[in-house]
């Protein structure tokens, strides 16, 4: 038999008594079938993780499922399900994005888009789509189109902090070749001038994890001063 449930409870992060609470229930469910079989992202693995240490004699199973793409065994990345389908949904969009941004910039009035991409951690998700080199499952006409886009994209991703000024001199460099410039952002990232930006602090996930959502948003807000002739457009999270 088998018993499938989806959960967002951490039953080992915590010792309140509500958790030793579910973390007993989840135990003895586990018991009843034999063994444990878990699918998702860095959390629901550190579960898997905790429980196998709890209890030696269970049989864990334990399987990458996210579109992050950041799941590390032994220091190596392994591959999730589900993520080659995300970076093949997100370069379409970011690519349809560029092209309009590119199609529609214009001399005295170029576009500069803002996307934000999923990523708390890792920008494996948002570069994987929006690089110009991989051509895996695409049409002729869609590598035309990435090839000819490709190099008005700029990535920006937790792993590699820049300052708003760097973020201003590479858009300026992309305007002024192509009159447009896409910036691909992962929610993760983290303005150095002010890290608490795109950070919603009231609202936490059951992981303890503080909400990440508008860092797209804060990075056009605070650099369309300097873009005071472009369209600028930061209402897309994908």
């Amino acid at each position: 038999d088998v018993y499938k449930r989806q959960s967002r409870q951490k039953p080992f992060r915590d010792e309140t008594e509500q958790q030793r609470i579910i973390k007993d229930q989840a135990m003895q469910n586990i018991a009843g079938f034999g063994g444990f079989l878990c699918t998702g992202g860095d959390d629901n693995l550190k579960t898997a993780l905790e429980i196998a240490q709890y209890s030696p004699g269970t049989v864990v199973i334990a399987t990458a499922k996210t579109i992050d793409g950041d799941v590390m065994v032994n220091n190596q990345g392994v591959q999730s399900l589900g993520f080659n389908s995300a970076v093949h949904m997100y370069r379409n969009e970011i690519y349809s994005i560029a092209q309009s941004a590119f199609t529609h910039g214009e001399q005295d009035q170029p576009n500069i888009m803002f996307v934000e991409a999923m990523g708390r951690d890792a920008g494996r998700l948002a570069f994987e789509a929006a690089r110009g080199d991989n051509f895996e499952g695409l049409t002729d006409a869609e590598i035309r189109r990435q090839i000819e886009l490709r190099d008005t994209i700029i990535v920006i991703t937790p792993e590699y902090p820049v300052s708003l000024e760097e973020i201003r001199v590479a858009i300026q460099r992309k305007i002024d070749q192509y009159n447009a410039c896409t910036v691909v952002v992962a929610e993760g990232f983290r303005i150095s001038e002010d890290p608490t930006a795109g950070v919603d602090k009231s609202e936490v996930d059951p992981a303890g994890h503080q909400h990440y959502e508008g860092i797209a948003q804060e990075l056009a807000s605070r650099l369309k001063p300097n873009f005071s002739t472009a369209k600028i457009r930061s209402n897309m999270y994908l």
